[in-house]
């Protein structure tokens, strides 16, 4: 497809990088000439300096033969005014990033008046994400498939706990037999395991499964289970905004701290429900003077990163809570060693969402991707299709498929019953099916199979023990 992006900030480059490696045609533009010459040189893309709305950018980008347009420049209102520019132009796709509040009640007048495709919001995804993780406490991560039918949860295994030193073949006999583990992360690199694979202490397990059956399982494997009663939340953001919308409706006592007076008077009148204190988040003796160690959670939303860290270490080290940390600008490899819960980085979140829509438009006619999902630091996929009627993988039971390597049936979803699938299985027409692998670009079902070229992967090598990919 030909697809242009104006704004090359964290998602703009993020979407950039991922949308030619899967051998789109791109076009970037931005204001800063800078960022266009980083994003050139990294990656096979054209480029342009200008300002998105003006008439001659327009023209000299060619979104009049472009198939898609994505604007996720700093300022909603160039967002949605270039996507309407771009539709007049005659752009057959427009996506727009949109963060204000202000406009959430609106979203779906305006993308009809605008004629958009899709309107995204970071902090609302943000907010759905930490809302997921905070009713299953012992869940780091919560990926949601067929609208909330299917999920795949991410926890820590404990140490000398049940699972520590268990094989996954008898993780049935001696935990349950009604979950599916279906990534495990260990020591930043990604193991789809076999029967063989021995689990250990520290890693991070992803695990597929109905919530009820989750919770039988956490609770046997000594993970806590009780949903979250109290929160405090520090930073009275865009996130925590949408956010406290959803725990007051869940029933939850939520306390905001936020060193502005003004933003703390402007959420009081907002979310009248709420406890709202006028601090400094970062001052240990005022989060232990509001009840820091009644709290069963923290959720660090300030506009730094590292400070958002440090106030999680010492939630978690001094009072044992539930952590969620929201992080645009770490690096992975530093946060792989700290002591954290729920990592948050909604540029990401944002960024994901968008490939998984292009991916989706890129092959509307066949069995296309519903959700994407990036696990265990990008290294793994979890992708949702729906099959349509003449799919390759209809008919045929899944221990019969030519499967690629690095390829695992996670969910079979058939209207409202989530199916964890057997050897014995079938996919039929309609179905949604997610599909995790290491084999990164696949938009079809039909790519799970050996019959269909290789996309684009991860480096990966076979393990006795499962396999393996190098990040």
């Amino acid at each position: 497809m030909q697809i242009v992006i104006a704004g090359l900030g964290k998602v703009g480059t993020f979407l950039a990088g991922e949308l030619s490696l899967e051998g789109h045609d791109l076009t970037v533009v931005d204001t800063r000439s800078e960022r266009v010459r980083a994003a050139t040189s990294s990656f096979d893309v054209m480029g342009m300096t200008g300002n998105i709305v003006a008439p001659d950018t327009i023209n000299e980008t060619g979104l009049d033969e472009a198939d898609l347009f994505i604007a996720v420049t700093t300022n909603d209102e160039v967002n949605l005014l270039s996507c309407l520019l771009a539709k007049k132009a005659g752009c057959h796709r427009t996506i727009a990033r949109v963060r204000s509040p202000e406009y959430s009640a609106d979203m779906d007048y305006l993308k009809e008046q605008l004629g958009l495709d899709m309107i995204i919001n970071p902090e609302l995804l943000a907010a759905q994400e930490i809302e997921r993780v905070l009713a299953l406490p012992g869940a780091i991560d919560v990926d949601t498939f067929s609208h909330g039918i299917g999920e795949i949860y991410k926890f820590k295994i404990l140490p000398n706990s049940v699972l520590d030193g268990l094989a996954v073949k008898n993780v049935r006999s001696h935990v349950a037999d009604n979950v599916l583990l279906c990534v495990d992360e260990r020591n930043q690199l990604a193991y789809i395991p076999d029967g063989d694979f021995v689990l250990k202490g520290k890693d991070k397990l992803y695990l597929a499964g109905s919530r009820i059956n989750v919770i039988k399982f956490f609770r046997k494997a000594g993970l806590p289970t009780a949903p979250t009663q109290r929160v405090m939340i520090i930073g009275a953001g865009k996130i925590a905004h949408y956010l406290v919308e959803d725990l007051l409706k869940e029933g939850m006592e939520v306390t905001i701290i936020d060193h502005d007076l003004a933003t703390c008077e402007q959420f009081a009148l907002l979310h009248p429900g709420c406890i709202i204190i006028h601090g400094d988040g970062a001052d240990a003796d005022l989060l232990l003077e509001e009840g820091l160690m009644e709290m069963d959670a923290l959720v660090s939303l300030t506009g730094f990163d590292e400070e958002n860290v440090f106030l999680s270490m010492f939630a978690h080290r001094k009072a044992g809570l539930k952590t969620v940390t929201k992080a645009n600008r770490m690096f992975d490899e530093v946060i792989q060693d700290l002591d954290l819960d729920t990592l948050i980085n909604p540029k990401k979140l944002t960024a994901e969402f968008i490939v998984r829509h292009v991916r989706a438009i890129a092959n509307g006619t066949g069995s296309n991707v519903e959700t994407m999902h990036k696990l265990a630091n990008d290294q793994v996929e979890a992708l949702e299709f729906t099959v349509c009627e003449n799919a390759p993988v209809i008919g045929k039971p899944l221990y019969q498929m030519d499967l690629k390597p690095g390829v695992l049936i996670a969910l079979i979803t058939r209207g409202d019953e989530s199916i964890l699938p057997h050897g014995s299985d079938q996919m039929q027409a309609g179905d949604s099916v997610v599909v995790i692998t290491n084999n990164c670009g696949f938009t079809d079902i039909s790519d799970i199979l050996n019959t269909t070229p290789y996309p684009r992967q991860n480096q990966s090598t076979s393990s006795a023990k499962g396999r393996k990919v190098k990040p």
